[in-house]
């Protein structure tokens, strides 16, 4: 969202309790297309133990995706607890209003409030990082920043900017928050040996799957760093919800050289790419215990992913590299049950999570908070992953106590232009045409 530039007061609610009533810390960790077929041996194997604990001492299970199987619809999904029909975000583009180009979603077109909307009407504090669909940033209690803010990461040093105070509210956050950045351009190539073993011998100016790797690494560190930078400085927060992409383009791009050995994958290649799928999971482990230690034991935790991603003999064939990522298709290497792991008070140790939906997840987080759903919210409480079973209170839709003020200014062709870089990533996943893009000159 353009610097100088006023930001919409997006789905505002005023406190329907006073600040400071007992509640529960929550923590929301999303980790995009993460799939029990690859964490399960990984913890069997101990090099998952944080979330290993989680699952022996809390519930889990498989998670139900949605159809169409896309990023920006599914975690609003999420956040909302409606279908995409409701809460307006279809894809991850939309078309400018006066069909003079098409932008990257935008948090304005989303027509219910999310999670911590609701929590804003109670009068909680939330800490939002790098949500999708989280452009232009919302104004609500505490500290959202902007899933944009991963795109102005540099490839070289030359190129680093300030971030904008577009990308955060309160916007006089964006200098602080210029500095817990991590571009890609501070990485050496050793650094990416856990994930590349022999990266040293690998012809960089052939060879551009490490430049592509690092650029992962890079965001994910930098939503990680952001999210602990503002929970050690933000004492008095109530939800933090962050959302991590890393594990979905890692597979985009790297999956395919993932044993088992797939027709046409080389020898050299399945060594040096083979393990960055499996170690990218084994990094976000390492975060989530940070993430942990800083929230504090009595925190309620969920960690799910929206849908999953192809791992074995039946994963799409593939396609020699030729550029950015090796997924022509990028829906077609997600599979439709995503994972979910709850932990905290009334969760009972190694409880099974059966028949779940991403629609179940929000009642479910509401309930546990001691907040009410909403009648209109299609999904249903967990029951059976709580002991003793929570009373669900149900109230009228929560637009009633959440007004979606969309008061931001309409992009125009001209500020559509800052979107075109994550449109450029999306074409590059796979879930935007190229031609779609063609309008940019």
């Amino acid at each position: 969202f353009p610097a100088g530039r006023a930001r919409p007061a997006l789905h505002f609610c005023p406190a329907l309790e006073p600040p400071g009533s007992y509640h529960r810390r929550l923590l929301l960790i999303g980790w995009d297309a993460a799939d029990w077929d690859v964490i399960a041996p990984l913890m069997e194997a101990g090099r998952m133990p944080h979330l290993a604990s989680l699952v022996q001492e809390g519930a889990s299970g498989n998670l139900a995706s949605l159809r169409p199987c896309l990023t920006p619809m599914l975690w609003t999904t999420i956040a909302t607890g409606h279908t995409a029909d409701k809460h307006g975000i279809l894809g991850f583009a939309e078309v400018l209003p006066d069909k003079s180009g098409i932008v990257a979603s935008r948090s304005s077109t989303r027509r219910v409030p999310a999670l911590w909307n609701m929590l804003a009407a109670h009068g909680r504090r939330s800490v939002v990082v790098t949500w999708p669909v989280s452009d232009p940033p919302e104004r609500i209690p505490g500290v959202y920043v902007s899933a944009g803010a991963l795109d102005t990461l540099a490839d070289r040093l030359d190129d680093v900017q300030p971030l904008s105070p577009g990308f955060v509210h309160p916007p006089e956050m964006a200098g602080e928050l210029t500095e817990w950045r991590f571009h890609p351009c501070e990485l050496a190539v050793t650094d990416l040996a856990p994930f590349i073993p022999g990266v040293a011998r690998i012809d960089l100016t052939r060879d551009r799957r490490p430049e592509l790797l690092a650029r992962v690494y890079a965001r994910g560190a930098t939503t990680h760093a952001l999210a602990t930078g503002l929970l050690e400085k933000e004492q008095n927060w109530d939800l933090c919800a962050v959302y991590y992409e890393t594990i979905d383009r890692i597979g985009h791009d790297f999956m395919s050289y993932r044993a088992p050995l797939q027709p046409g994958v080389t020898a050299e290649d399945a060594l040096h790419y083979g393990s960055a799928v499996d170690e990218m999971y084994v990094f976000h482990d390492a975060m989530l215990g940070r993430l942990l230690e800083l929230a504090g034991p009595d925190t309620c935790v969920c960690v799910l992913s929206d849908h999953g991603f192809e791992s074995g003999a039946g994963r799409p064939a593939y396609r020699p590299h030729h550029g950015p990522g090796v997924a022509e298709d990028g829906a077609e290497w997600h599979r439709m049950m995503g994972m979910i792991v709850l932990h905290g008070p009334g969760i009972p140790p190694g409880e099974r999570i059966n028949g779940a939906s991403l629609l179940d997840v929000l009642p479910t987080l509401l309930a546990w908070q001691g907040l009410p759903v909403g009648a209109d919210m299609p999904g249903a409480f967990m029951q059976r992953a709580f002991q003793p079973s929570l009373v669900v209170e149900k109230i009228p839709p929560w637009n009633t106590a959440c007004s979606a003020n969309q008061t931001g200014d309409i992009p125009r062709l001209d500020d559509a232009r800052e979107h075109f870089a994550a449109l450029r990533q999306f074409a590059a996943l796979g879930y935007i045409a190229e031609g779609a893009l063609h309008g940019e000159n």
